[in-house]
């Protein structure tokens, strides 16, 4: 079995006890669990004792596009001392895009062009969309992006399984039952 040293405790602990990280050369968090999860409670018992979150943060800088924001076009996220994420909202949408679909905000932006701003199934253009956006659809086999669909079109087709068999038979369903 293989082991690591954990950088905090410096013992040596099969690879079970750290969780996996992407972005380290042997894919593993240099810190074991316990002592991981104990730093965190630590750090929440000082943000605690401190008074909580500064929650009086009205602006913040992004960390991506540089610009000065106000707090409302953040997400929360309690681990951070401010209780805001890094990215703004916009931002953060284009960082998931990439990181999820690997489109880059050009692609995605090509996208929207291509379909007119439009849900590529219904056509609902995207300003009359539910949530006012369009979704990236793809592929739960192989990934590949189909398109932008509305968030109606995107559940439809996903609770359908992505399966054009059972989507033509609640086709023939409707025909059937509709006056």
């Amino acid at each position: 079995m293989k082991s690591k040293t954990c950088t905090y405790c410096n013992e040596t602990k099969s690879l079970d006890m750290f969780g996996k990280n992407k972005r380290s050369p042997d894919g593993y968090h240099s810190q074991c669990n316990p002592c991981k999860a104990g730093k965190h409670r630590e750090r929440r018992a000082a943000i605690r004792a401190a008074g909580g979150y500064d929650i009086a943060v009205t602006e913040k800088r992004c960390r991506s596009c540089k610009q000065t924001h106000p707090a409302s076009e953040f997400t929360i996220d309690r681990t951070m001392a401010a209780g805001l994420a890094s990215y703004c909202k916009s931002c953060n949408s284009s960082r998931l895009v990439t990181h999820r679909y690997g489109l880059t905000p050009e692609a995605h932006q090509e996208l929207y062009e291509q379909q007119d701003h439009s849900c590529a199934m219904c056509g609902t253009h995207e300003s009359e969309a539910p949530g006012a956006k369009l979704h990236v659809d793809h592929c739960h086999t192989t990934g590949d992006v189909r398109g932008l669909l509305c968030s109606n079109c995107n559940r439809a087709i996903g609770l359908l399984q992505d399966d054009p068999v059972v989507l033509r038979a609640g086709i023939e369903y409707l025909k059937q039952h509709s006056k």
